[in-house]
């Protein structure tokens, strides 16, 4: 028996179709979360200036503007700034050692309790 073409059939041509890859299908599906944010500020506490001061201030008691900028490689008016800003936020303390007419800063309790996240955060290993 010989079958016969049918002739309303259409003739598939060959494409070529570009194919998401795994990886891309992956990141399609996945959306970001909590715990990628929390991996994010992980690393980012580590590189910012705010946080290395306080991470200095937790190990040294009483540092001044040259010893806490020779530390974290800033200029003393970019520390002066952090500094400001770390006494507004309430985590840093300024005050002064008759006669020494430098300023020195060290925690506030405020900037214990951070530092405590703080370290919880960065020390995070699986």
């Amino acid at each position: 028996m010989i079958e016969e073409p049918v002739k309303d059939e259409e003739i598939a041509e060959d494409t070529e179709e570009v194919v998401d890859t795994e990886e891309e299908v992956r990141e399609e599906k996945y959306k970001k979360n909590v715990i990628d944010e929390l991996l994010e500020l992980k690393e980012k506490l580590t590189k910012d200036k705010y946080v290395q001061t306080l991470l200095i201030l937790n190990r040294v008691e009483g540092a001044n503007l040259t010893k806490l900028s020779k530390e974290i490689h800033a200029s003393h008016e970019r520390m002066r700034e952090i500094l400001r800003d770390l006494v507004l936020m309430g985590y840093v303390v300024k005050y002064r050692r008759y006669p020494d007419p430098n300023t020195y800063y060290k925690l506030s309790q405020r900037g214990k309790k951070i530092i405590e996240l703080i370290y919880q955060i960065i020390s995070f290993r699986w």
